[in-house]
């Protein structure tokens, strides 16, 4: 049967509801010979910083194998049905929304990415019912709560065994949270996640140190996105400390680490008025991603001037203007060079 002029289209975000949506999808579509648009938006997260070696590619590289492998696990290798394939830099949303102007329906999972078990409709889902130019389609997966009780069995069995999923679970978690702007909860799942590691670590201290130190950083965020500063820079340094010394152990390991750590600790510092620290804090961090540039230039070059921007503006704050430009120059020129290779890859 030929395909109609007006597809439906599908958001996917890799997890159990949108592949469920790609099967419905894919059921209707060999009923009525419309195409299956799969959409995947992606974005760059505000606080980069958070992740420094990634750049936009590394994020699109990401969407991209999430939504292939959706495709892949939703229909086969070789779907019976037309389908193509849409990565959109946006918010989710608003993508699918916009993606929807020419199509017949729509269909998104019933809950997604970061959405708490219980909630009946997810936050895109119910954006979508209420903007979309067409009828919208909601699919859940029928077996998600089912599972979702069996994990739970599951961990109270096995604490020891699926402690460190719980632990992953809940920082990612709360980064989806922030992303929301519900910002209390996800403080709440931040604040759970490291008292996990901080079990985890007391019991296998080499295999779970470096993971309290990026949950002690994840809170020491959620604590400054609420203002409250002094908690935060409570666990920045906590962090800091632990990166300081795994970094002795493996500087090639945990450097990139303690850079990060280091960046997050200046933005409290300077905060609380404690300017002349925040700027040694900044400093320790240029110096880290210079090294860490010198060697893997690709890899660390963003994070260089990230924190050359972080460091420009200490030294403002401290009226050492000449010293902040010359670090801000540094910064843009990095920036630019980034934005040229970018430009020469897509042509």
């Amino acid at each position: 049967m030929a395909a109609t002029a007006r597809p439906m289209v599908v958001g996917v975000d890799g997890f159990s509801d949108s592949k469920e949506a790609l099967r419905w999808a894919a059921r209707q579509a060999r009923l009525t010979g419309a195409e299956v648009h799969a959409v995947t938006a992606w974005q760059v997260p505000f606080r980069i910083y958070a992740m420094p070696s990634y750049t936009e590619a590394d994020y699109a590289g990401d969407a991209r194998q999430t939504l292939d492998t959706a495709v892949r696990d939703a229909l086969g290798p070789d779907p019976d049905v037309p389908v193509v394939a849409r990565l959109v830099q946006q918010r989710p949303a608003i993508a699918l929304v916009e993606a929807a102007a020419d199509a017949d329906l729509l269909v998104v999972g019933g809950r997604g990415r970061g959405e708490l078990p219980g909630v009946h409709l997810g936050t895109v889902a119910s954006y979508c019912t209420h903007h979309a130019p067409c009828p919208v389609v909601v699919v859940h997966h029928v077996g998600l709560k089912k599972a979702d009780t069996r994990y739970r069995e599951l961990i109270a069995a096995q604490p020891a065994a699926f402690r460190p999923d719980v632990a992953a679970a809940l920082t990612n978690q709360s980064v989806q949270l922030a992303g929301l702007g519900r910002r209390e909860e996800a403080l709440v799942a931040s604040e759970e996640a490291v008292t996990a590691y901080r079990e985890l670590s007391a019991a296998q201290r080499d295999a779970f140190r470096p993971d309290l130190a990026a949950a002690l950083t994840s809170q020491a965020v959620r604590l400054a996105e609420l203002g409250r500063w002094e908690e935060a820079l409570v666990a920045s340094e906590e962090a800091v400390a632990i990166r300081r010394g795994l970094t002795a152990a493996r500087p090639d390991a945990f450097r990139p680490g303690l850079a990060m750590s280091l960046t997050n600790q200046s933005d409290c510092l300077a905060e609380l008025g404690r300017r002349e620290e925040a700027l040694v804090a900044s400093e320790e961090a240029v110096t880290a991603y210079r090294e860490l540039s010198a060697a893997q230039p690709d890899q660390f070059r963003p994070g260089l001037a990230i924190s050359l921007t972080n460091q420009s503006l200490r030294l403002a704050e401290l009226g050492r203007r000449e010293e902040a430009l010359a670090a801000i120059e540094e910064a843009v020129a990095i920036r630019r060079e980034q934005r040229a290779g970018r430009l020469r890859s897509l042509q």
